[in-house]
């Protein structure tokens, strides 16, 4: 079973190239931009949920780190946020394509974040059985989700 935060890195990557994909769409493919931002949001969604109930208060035991947490969710919230509101606007205008960049731009700090301070710190200490258990688990919660 794979680590998780091996498993939580590779939807960071997949929504990345998700990002990549609408920003470099043309403004008359509207149908794949709309499908493409609908997968964005379930994707962030449910990782954000996983992330938040389960991985989190993991990190927060492991580390007695909760001052990084909090801002992280609140990292998922402002990304949320912003999603909506591209959904909200237009997909052929100046104003939907600046949304796409402050997404792109507010998920990849989240991202480094993760990925460069708050994962590798929490690697070391959390036990590899419980980083297994919550793949397993974080796998059983996208396929419920039907992710």
């Amino acid at each position: 079973m794979p680590h998780i935060f091996d498993v939580l890195h590779q939807d960071h990557e997949r929504v990345a190239l998700m990002l990549k994909q609408i920003e470099n769409s043309a403004d008359n493919e509207k149908d794949e931009r709309a499908s493409l931002v609908a997968i964005v949001r379930d994707e962030l969604e449910t990782h954000a949920r996983f992330e938040e109930a389960e991985v989190y208060p993991a990190i927060q035991k492991a580390l007695g780190e909760e001052e990084d947490l909090r801002h992280a969710v609140t990292e998922h919230s402002e990304a949320l946020t912003i999603l909506s509101a591209l959904e909200d606007t237009a997909t052929n205008g100046g104003e939907w394509k600046q949304y796409v960049k402050e997404l792109e731009a507010a998920i990849q700090h989240h991202v480094d974040e993760e990925e460069h301070e708050l994962f590798p710190q929490a690697r070391d200490k959390l036990p590899e059985t419980q980083a297994e258990h919550l793949s397993s688990s974080y796998e059983n919660f996208k396929q419920e989700a039907q992710i």
